[in-house]
């Protein structure tokens, strides 16, 4: 049976105001058909944030040992991150309150499984379409769900960037899923300096375009910081192609 390939470059770049970057990308292959893929953007000041999302990104990877991880099994990897994220600020009152997003993708025999929590981003480009696959946990996308406030309300709100849960916060409930890739599909991930910054047919026309996947973040974060950006900025690339023989 053949495999699906895919091609995998991330990076990260550090805010124009900020002192440390904060955000942790990971893009592995694995083998015989096996990536993973994730983005976390700590939280909770200078050190703290970055810890926070230093300390997902090493549960993940301990995670990586030949084994399959489904979406239930990447949810239970969020949730021991947030158990040790928890337990490091209990020994130190600097770490209070710190906390991570992550996002995570874990690639095998042609199906994506993910688990996500925060406001990192999974997107998926399929046939000339992008799909936003992870929903946001904001306090401001429960009242765009409930249809009490439009997108374009949140933009400029105070609470827009407030988070109903993070890997740290107590009870975190990991959103999880699966679903079957293709030929051609394009997988993104992306931190909030990003996405926040640059509009979905933006992320489209550059992701359709015929440039190198390495090229894509650059092009991605120009436009971020044309429109503003100033926090820390991080893309994730999976582009499937040819099948792999097995």
């Amino acid at each position: 049976m053949d495999r699906l390939g895919i091609d995998l470059y991330g990076t990260s770049r550090i805010g124009k105001t900020r002192a440390e970057n904060q955000d942790r990308i990971m893009a592995t292959a694995l083998g015989r058909g096996k990536a993973v893929l994730a983005v976390a953007d700590g939280m909770g000041g200078v050190a703290a944030g970055g810890l926070a999302a230093e300390t997902a990104m090493r549960v993940l990877e301990s995670q990586l040992n030949g084994a399959s991880l489904d979406p239930q099994a990447l949810a239970r990897v969020i949730m021991k991150a947030g158990d040790q994220i928890v337990a490091l600020a209990a020994r130190d009152n600097k770490l209070y309150g710190m906390g991570t997003t992550l996002t995570a993708v874990f690639i095998e025999q042609g199906t994506a499984n993910w688990a996500h929590v925060g406001d990192s981003r999974l997107y998926v480009v399929r046939d000339g379409r992008l799909a936003q696959i992870s929903r946001d946990h904001r306090f401001l996308q429960d009242l765009i769900d409930a249809g009490d406030m439009t997108v374009a309300e949140t933009l400029d709100h105070p609470l827009r960037h407030y988070l109903d849960q993070c890997v740290g916060s107590p009870d975190v409930q990991p959103d999880f899923g699966s679903f079957s890739l293709a030929k051609g599909d394009v997988l993104l991930l992306t931190t909030d300096g990003v996405h926040d910054h640059v509009a979905l047919q933006q992320f489209l026309s550059t992701l359709e375009s015929d440039i190198g996947l390495r090229e894509i973040p650059n092009l991605l974060f120009k436009k971020a910081m044309q429109a503003g950006s100033t926090d820390d900025m991080s893309i994730v690339l999976g582009r499937v192609g040819c099948e792999e023989p097995d």
